[in-house]
């Protein structure tokens, strides 16, 4: 099997789609020590900051190599959809 039709068979197949969001943080500083989501929602919900988010869009992506370029985008070396069904494929491919 070459790559893309071992890629090909590998496809979720429930729908992916990619959420975005925006935040807003109003603080007294001009540098904000937050690691992760959950730190900014307690600065601005509980914390010394104040602050919202939104919803920005919703996309669905049927494309299998859109797919894999927004999860290499987001840091997954792309297969983070592949389950152990797939993986079986990779090993006997």
């Amino acid at each position: 099997m070459t790559p893309e039709e071992v890629y090909a068979v590998t496809m979720p197949t429930t729908p992916i789609f990619k959420h975005v969001f925006t935040v807003v943080v109003l603080s007294e500083t001009d540098t904000l020590p937050f690691e992760s989501l959950e730190e900014i929602a307690y600065a601005i919900t509980e914390g010394e900051d104040i602050g919202t988010w939104s919803q920005q869009s919703v996309d669905r992506l049927d494309d299998p190599d859109k797919i894999r370029d927004e999860l290499i985008a987001i840091g997954n070396d792309g297969s983070f959809f592949d389950g152990p069904e797939e993986q079986e494929v990779f090993d006997n491919a």
